[in-house]
């Protein structure tokens, strides 16, 4: 982790967290696979990739999501339901993302959606066997 936050050349918090969380994936990836050793994967829509890449506002260092407020709730409303729906079918996926959207679908996600683990592409270990299991 520390040669992460050495290497990484920023102070943006939200950065160092997602470059140590990269350097942690063997273990993120543990804690979250099934039964039969397999991944379960939720994955974001490359619309809603956008939608979140095109949302995010910087202010100097920082970033902030400025997404429309309807947007948020239909973005809120289509994760619960793809996400409840493995959910009651005994599978709980995690919802994968890309490393610089994570950090604002997680923060939506985390009150409605509290047991569902939200990973970027970069926290999935190379040797990590994954099955999809829908789209968002």
């Amino acid at each position: 982790i520390l040669e992460a936050l050495a290497d990484a050349g920023t102070t943006n918090v939200s950065h160092l967290v997602e470059l140590a969380r990269g350097r942690l994936s063997r273990q993120i990836c543990t804690q979250h696979i099934a039964a039969d050793g397999v991944l379960p994967v939720m994955a974001l829509s490359g619309g809603w990739e956008k939608e979140f890449s095109e949302s995010v506002v910087k202010s100097g260092d920082e970033e902030q999501l400025a997404m429309d407020p309807a947007k948020v709730q239909n973005f809120i409303q289509a994760a619960h339901n793809n996400l409840e729906k493995q959910i009651m079918g005994g599978v709980n996926p995690v919802l994968l993302t890309s490393p610089t959207v994570r950090p604002f679908v997680r923060a939506l996600t985390e009150r409605a959606l509290p047991q569902v683990a939200v990973l970027s592409q970069a926290e999935i270990h190379p040797k990590a066997k994954i099955r999809t299991v829908g789209t968002v």
